[in-house]
């Protein structure tokens, strides 16, 4: 597998063994120079041919700093396809974060979410966002009821996912990074820059989807997830928009749990514990604006 990428010249220096896709990913040298190396199952050609164009699309927005894919080719001997990215120096933005004054956070999270309004511009699609979220609602309640775990107050859950699906309507579909959270950023320690990587699961839906990671984000520092907020907004923040977020935090338990309850133990405990989380923010839905907006305010 790796030797098709060798006979082009790139040098493999070690596995890349973190996050949840299943590519495998490695730091390669040419040149002189560092590269990432994905390699994914022939399977998925078709969407990283699709992926490789749109990202080179996104790099020439101007004020994103992202991975940029660079070549792409596959094998049909190897039965993969293969991706070369520029390689980001620098720390997990999660790693560091955390011991940054307040305003750094803040400044931090602020530029987050000015990348992400970049990514919801560079395109857009005609489409029924209510009636296909609203089918993968349906499905992620039943597996819940089906998966044998309970969350305690799933009716307030319920209830609020029942009384705002309404929400969905008329919703715009954009390009969404598909997984943007604090775990996905790299802090250059050089010049102190941000840059957001793995773009994986690059999808379309409603843009403020992307929000309902942010638990994710406010878990390392509650004025980087604030600061990604107003960033987007540009300091303007919508009802409609807490009132939706809230709908799709409701739905972000239901679906996390369903999921975890396939995987394993381990992942139970931490959605089980994330839910309680967020229904402690949001006071089992009672209020629109989750406390933790407040602590940072």
């Amino acid at each position: 597998m790796k030797k098709e990428a060798e006979a082009r010249g790139y040098r493999i220096v070690n596995e890349i063994s973190e996050g949840w896709s299943g590519d495998w990913k490695y730091l390669v040298e040419k040149d002189g120079r560092k590269y990432l190396l994905r390699i994914s199952n022939i399977s998925m050609s078709g969407r990283r041919e699709r992926d490789f164009h749109m990202l080179q699309e996104l790099s020439k927005s101007e004020g994103i700093k992202m991975s940029v894919p660079q070549e792409l080719w596959k094998s049909d001997e190897a039965g993969k396809v293969y991706m070369i990215f520029n390689w980001i120096e620098g720390v997990k933005a999660a790693d560091v974060i955390g011991k940054e004054s307040a305003a750094k956070k803040m400044q931090y999270g602020e530029t987050a979410g000015k990348y992400l309004r970049i990514i919801h511009q560079c395109k857009t699609l005609d489409a029924d966002w209510e009636n296909r979220f609203g089918a993968k609602i349906d499905k992620k309640t039943a597996a819940y009821q089906r998966c044998g775990l309970t969350i305690e107050h799933d009716n307030a859950i319920l209830n609020y996912i029942a009384d705002n699906r309404c929400l969905l309507k008329n919703r715009p579909v954009t390009l969404q990074h598909g997984d943007y959270h604090i775990g996905n950023f790299i802090i250059n320690p050089k010049d102190e820059s941000l840059y957001v990587i793995d773009f994986d699961r690059m999808d379309f839906g409603d843009p403020w989807e992307e929000f309902a990671k942010i638990v994710w984000c406010k878990a390392v520092s509650k004025e980087f997830a604030y600061g990604r907020i107003r960033g987007y907004f540009a300091g303007t923040i919508p009802e409609s928009f807490w009132r939706l977020l809230g709908l799709y935090m409701a739905f972000q338990i239901i679906s996390s749990i369903a999921w975890a309850a396939g995987v394993s133990g381990e992942q139970v405990d931490v959605m089980m514990k994330q839910a309680k989380e967020i229904l402690d923010d949001y006071e089992n839905f009672s209020r629109i604006i989750p406390k933790w907006v407040d602590e940072v305010c």
